[in-house]
């Protein structure tokens, strides 16, 4: 029972990071459309904008994920043994 919980907070740990991280680079990233702010003659469009999501990069996080979590139970149950 401990090496499931183990690779569920693993697994979401990584996973939560890849997200979090994903939305630093996006928002360091991010340029202001500064044309349209010239045409509206606002300095705050009171628009929001999320984006759209990309199921697959959501997929691929899970992925690597996956794959962490695996990588470190795997460590783990080396460092049990021996």
């Amino acid at each position: 029972m401990l090496k499931y919980i183990g690779f569920t907070v693993i697994f979401l740990g990584v996973y939560f990071l890849l997200q979090i991280g994903t939305g630093i680079v996006s928002t360091f990233f991010y340029t202001p459309d500064i044309q349209e702010v010239i045409e509206t003659g606002s300095v705050f469009s009171g628009k929001i904008e999320f984006g759209n999501t990309d199921p697959a990069l959501v997929i691929l996080f899970g992925i690597i994920s996956f794959c962490a979590a695996m990588g470190v139970m795997k460590v783990f149950k080396k460092i049990a043994k021996g």
